[in-house]
């Protein structure tokens, strides 16, 4: 679980080979397929001019393989290194996993450029830093890349959303990022972590916003 750290266009890590292969390989075949009821029993589905795919957030419904992973992710001893990397402190996890968990975007879709949702008013904290792990072998020029974006809105770095790549990017007024349109044969999935901090990391709004998207 190591991450190479860059500081452009915003602080963020970068791994192609987080964990194991074998255990990459057994969340991948355990993660929900998009006709999975378990989408509809435990999840929502997000769709919007921005965007389209289907949310689980609910441990109950995940795969022992992914909730096991996901208790690495919320280990003090991976926030202590989360914390050494982002140089925030007291970073801690929503147990709800408002807006994050499981993700799957279907085949000709995308998310539009936007900085996140600031603020978590269910716990009253500060949105600090993103963790992003993909589970899809099957990429191959399929579309469905992170992008990163200054300011400007040019496009800054890209990152493939292969099986067993992880990276974290810090949360705030100019982390600008997106996800390409997928392939009209690929299901692009993900799992997505949210850290706060209960006071508002540097260059981030103190005033609540919900997410700002790019038209």
């Amino acid at each position: 679980m190591n991450f190479e750290v860059l500081d452009f266009p915003c602080k963020h890590g970068y791994s192609d080979s987080f964990i194991s292969e074998d255990v990459a390989q057994k969340m991948e075949s355990d993660f929900p397929s998009w006709d999975s009821d378990a989408w509809d029993k435990y999840g929502t589905v997000f769709e919007s001019e921005y965007g389209y795919k289907k949310e689980l957030n609910d441990k109950a419904g995940m795969p022992e393989s992914i909730s096991n992973f996901i208790k690495d992710l919320e280990s003090d001893e991976f926030v202590s290194r989360l914390i050494s990397a982002t140089g925030i402190e007291d970073l801690f996890i929503d147990d709800g996993m408002y807006g994050g968990g499981l993700n799957i975007y279907p085949p000709g879709s995308q998310l539009t450029t936007h900085i996140d949702f600031n603020y978590n008013n269910d716990i009253q904290a500060y949105r600090a830093v993103n963790l992003l792990y993909y589970l899809n072998s099957d990429w191959d020029e399929s579309g469905g890349c992170f992008e990163f974006y200054d300011t400007n809105l040019k496009k800054q770095k890209v990152i493939t959303p292969k099986l067993n790549t992880c990276m974290f990017f810090v949360t705030n007024n100019s982390s600008y990022h997106g996800v390409s349109r997928t392939s009209d044969k690929f299901y692009r999935k993900s799992i997505a972590i949210w850290y706060y901090t209960k006071e508002p990391p540097p260059n981030l709004s103190v005033e609540p916003h919900r997410t700002l998207w790019v038209k």
